[in-house]
C-alpha cells in the first residue's frame, strides 16, 4: 500500500504529477451531492443529462460463506463450494469435504426474510447445523427523467442512444464495494459512464425511481495539441491511481470471510489499474501515430521549402552557358565591327 502510494505521488513528468486524479475527466450531480460520476469514455458528450435510477435486491449467486458445526459435519473446515444454480425460485448448492458432500437448496424468500443468512441442521445430527450467508446484489437500471427537455437539459437517450423497442431502460453493471454502488451503464454508441451511489436508499428505494440531473462536464483531461488545425486536439484522461480509488486502503485479513473480501478487494483493484493501462495504451498508439504523420508532413514541408529556395544548378548552369556564349558572341561582333575603320584607312593610305 506504501509503494501505491509512493508510485501515486511521484509520478510526474515535465513537473505535473500524472496520477492523483488531476488529469481525470470530472463530472458531477447537479441534485444529490453524493452521487458522482466515477469515469466516462472518450467517447461521451459532455452536456447535462436528466436521468431515472432504480434497483432491485438480490443476492450474488457467486459469493457466499458456510459457518457453524462445520468440522462436526464435514469432517474438516477445508471446504469446497460449488457454484450457486438458481432453479424455480430457489438457490441450490452443494459443500464438499473430507469426502462428504452434502446439496442445500433455499427459497429466496427465506433469504429475504432473513437478510441472507439461512441455517440448516445436519440430517444425520440434528443437534449440529450450518449457516449460509450470502452476499446481497444490486441490480440498476437507468432511464429517461423527468426534467428531460426543460432548459437544455438532456435525455439518457441523449447520451447512451435508442433504446430496443422492447426496452425500456438501460441496463448496467453493477460492483458494491464497502456498501458503495459502481453502476456502469454501456451504450452501443460507445459511451460508457460509471456512476458512485454511496447511498442508494437515498437515491432510490428497491423498486422506486428517482430523478437525478448528472452533469458531464468534459473537463480535466490532458489537452494535447496534435495538428496545426482549431480543433486538432487529443484529450488524455488520465485516472486516479490512489488507495482508496483502487479500494484497498481498509484491507483487512485477520479472519477468513474479511480474507475473502480483500481478495474480491485486490482483484477489483488489478482489473482497475489493467483498464487505466489499456486506455494509456490506447493513447500511447495515437500520439505514435500522430508523431509519425507529423514527420511525415514535415519532410514533406522541407522538400517543397527546399525546393523553392535551394538552387537548381542544371537551370543555373543552362542559363550560365546561354549568357556565356552571348557574351562570346558580342565580344567577336565588337571585334569585327572594330576593323572596319582600320580597312578603310589603309584605303586611303
Amino acid at each position: 500500500k506504501n509503494e501505491i502510494t509512493r508510485i501515486k505521488d511521484t509520478t510526474e513528468f515535465n513537473g505535473m504529477t500524472l496520477l492523483d486524479g488531476t488529469f481525470e475527466d470530472k463530472g458531477y450531480c447537479r441534485n444529490d451531492p453524493n452521487v458522482k460520476i466515477q469515469s466516462y469514455s472518450d467517447e461521451t458528450v459532455a452536456g447535462t443529462y436528466s436521468m431515472k435510477f432504480t434497483y432491485k435486491e438480490g443476492y450474488s449467486l457467486e459469493s457466499y460463506e458456510a459457518t457453524g458445526d462445520l468440522m462436526d459435519i464435514f469432517g474438516t473446515k477445508n471446504l469446497h463450494y460449488s457454484d450457486v444454480e438458481e432453479s424455480n425460485g430457489n438457490y441450490v448448492m452443494s459443500v464438499t469435504g473430507n469426502n462428504i458432500s452434502k446439496t442445500y437448496s433455499i427459497k429466496k424468500e427465506d433469504l429475504d426474510s432473513a437478510n441472507g443468512i439461512c441455517e440448516f441442521q445436519d440430517s444425520e445430527d440434528p443437534t449440529k447445523k450450518i449457516t449460509i450467508t450470502f452476499e446481497r446484489k444490486y441490480d440498476y437500471t437507468v432511464a429517461n427523467g423527468a426534467d428531460s427537455g426543460v432548459n437544455g437539459i438532456k435525455s439518457a437517450t441523449d447520451l447512451f442512444g435508442n433504446l430496443n423497442n422492447e426496452d425500456e431502460y438501460y441496463y448496467t453493471t453493477t460492483r458494491t464495494v464497502d456498501d458503495e454502488d459502481f453502476v456502469t451503464v454501456t451504450s452501443r454508441n460507445g459511451a460508457e459512464v460509471t456512476f458512485v451511489i454511496p447511498d442508494r436508499k437515498a437515491v432510490a428505494e428497491s423498486g422506486s425511481e428517482k430523478d437525478l440531473v448528472m452533469e458531464i462536464t468534459g473537463k480535466g483531461a490532458m489537452r494535447l495539441q496534435v495538428g496545426v488545425e482549431e480543433g486538432q486536439v487529443l484529450n488524455l484522461s488520465i485516472s486516479e491511481m490512489s488507495l482508496s480509488k483502487l479500494h484497498i486502503d481498509d484491507l483487512e485479513m485477520t479472519t477468513e470471510k474479511s480474507a475473502r473480501k480483500a481478495i474480491d478487494k485486490l482483484s477489483y483493484a488489478l482489473e482497475y489499474v489493467n483498464t487505466v493501462r489499456s486506455r494509456l495504451g490506447a493513447y500511447e498508439n495515437r500520439l505514435d501515430n500522430t508523431i509519425s504523420y507529423v514527420d511525415a508532413s514535415d519532410e514533406a514541408l522541407t522538400t517543397s521549402y527546399s525546393r523553392i529556395m535551394d538552387t537548381d544548378m542544371a537551370e543555373e548552369m543552362t542559363e550560365y552557358t546561354n549568357l556565356q556564349v552571348l557574351t562570346q558572341a558580342g565580344m567577336s561582333m565588337l571585334a569585327q565591327a572594330n576593323e572596319f575603320p582600320q580597312q578603310a584607312l589603309q584605303l586611303l593610305q
